[in-house]
């Protein structure tokens, strides 16, 4: 759901030359190899057990006969291969997460590589596929490593495991997310996914994963980061970061949500040192042991900035009680940009036009209801009937009627 809602109120000049000399230079340019008519057709290979093209994947994107823009259509089943390298553009098609599995041994315990590596110049896309159990010693990217241009569609990435960044996900390429869940995943750092390079999330969800440093859903060693209608939840950090740690930036929040994620300390939602931005988002629900609840704003590059815009900031807490928020580091710099509802608003004052505050108490029975089903692809909180989030916004003010007319379910706003 979204924090607060708006009001309800040619033909070429060039010559052309006869139909049939035409026709008598294509005839012999072909007979002479001097010319291809017409684009080889993509091909789908089977792939499975027995009785298909191929009886694994691996041989699958090796034999000569798959080329750049084939499907591998995958059957349902488990597929156990350590370390599928695609060195070609190919799609991957299974029948469905639940099914169709690939994974790179029999057990994460029993794992020593990852499960998929996208090269560097490849452009692929995993669909309606679990990637799961890869263990990868001595490097990042336990599930996947993307080096290429990866479309991850209708897929779920778990129970994977690295031995430095992105137990889930290591990007340091171009890398979309479309209704699809990384769950499960540890690594020292970046537990679910680590990114750097472009990394796009929508309507998808970065939920129970761990690190043993910073950044327990997600975080960002470089480049930009986009999350549209995603939430990211119940992820945890041992330091920093329990949701989201940003160390660079851009990363950017548009009617998404981060509830539940938990850390040592400097945010239990986020912890950014770049430059951050939330729009229409809500923090709520997230726990640190010290510094902030929900939002650690600290100092970083010139360059670092948190900026907020018609979001919900409360109902995070700080050991032992309510305690902030949000916090403001020495050095770290804030800009709100109005229409905010804030709880404990001691660390991080926000003080545009529209903001307001809200008693701690008051969150979970006047604002917010629970993180759950709602309809749409992702968990949402609710707003309560009657809280003060509802036609907070007068339409036509950041975005309210144009730039943002739906709320994270995809739901149009009234």
């Amino acid at each position: 759901m979204l924090p607060q809602t708006c009001p309800s109120s040619v033909i070429s000049p060039c010559r052309v030359r006869s139909q049939r000399g035409l026709i008598a230079l294509l005839v012999a340019l072909a007979l002479s190899g001097g010319v291809i008519i017409g684009a080889q057709a993509a091909t789908t290979w089977t792939v499975c057990a027995s009785g298909c093209d191929y009886t694994s994947i691996q041989a699958a994107i090796a034999a000569s006969t798959t080329v750049d823009g084939d499907t591998l259509a995958l059957a349902a089943g488990t597929y156990t291969e350590a370390g599928i390298t695609l060195g070609k553009s190919l799609t991957l098609q299974g029948e469905g997460a639940s099914t169709t599995i690939a994974q790179a041994a029999a057990s994460r315990v029993a794992a020593s590589a990852g499960v998929f590596i996208i090269a560097a110049g490849v452009t692929a896309t995993l669909q309606d596929l679990t990637i799961r159990y890869g263990h990868l010693i001595g490097g990042a990217g336990g599930g996947i490593y993307n080096a290429g241009t990866l479309t991850l569609t209708h897929s779920t990435v778990r129970g994977n495991k690295a031995h430095s960044f992105g137990g889930g996900i290591y990007n340091a390429g171009t890398l979309t997310l479309t209704s699809s869940t990384v769950r499960s995943n540890t690594a020292p750092s970046c537990g679910g996914i680590a990114n750097r390079g472009t990394l796009t999330l929508t309507s998808s969800t970065v939920r129970s994963n761990t690190a043993t440093d910073g950044g327990g859903g997600l975080c960002n060693l470089a480049g930009p980061v986009t999350l549209r209608r995603s939430t990211v939840h119940s992820n945890a950090a041992t330091n920093s970061g329990g949701g989201i740690y940003n160390g660079a930036g851009p990363v950017t929040l548009r009617h998404s949500m981060l509830s539940g994620n938990t850390a040592g300390f400097d945010g239990g939602g986020i912890s950014n040192s770049g430059r951050l931005a939330l729009h229409y988002s809500t923090l709520s629900g997230n726990a640190a042991h010290s510094g902030a609840g929900g939002l650690y704003a600290g100092h970083g590059p010139l360059s670092s900035l948190v900026t907020i815009q018609s979001s919900i900031l409360a109902g995070n807490t700080v050991d032992p009680g309510t305690g902030p928020d949000c916090v403001v580091a020495p050095g770290g710099r804030l800009s709100s940009q109005g229409y905010n509802l804030v709880g404990e608003n001691t660390g991080c004052p926000l003080q545009a036009a529209g903001d307001r505050t809200v008693a701690p108490a008051d969150v979970f029975t006047q604002v917010l209801g629970p993180l759950q089903d709602n309809g749409g692809p992702t968990l949402t909180h609710a707003l309560l009937p009657g809280s003060p989030a509802i036609d907070a916004i007068p339409e036509g003010i950041n975005g309210c009627g144009s730039a943002s007319t739906q709320d994270q379910r995809g739901v149009p706003r009234p």
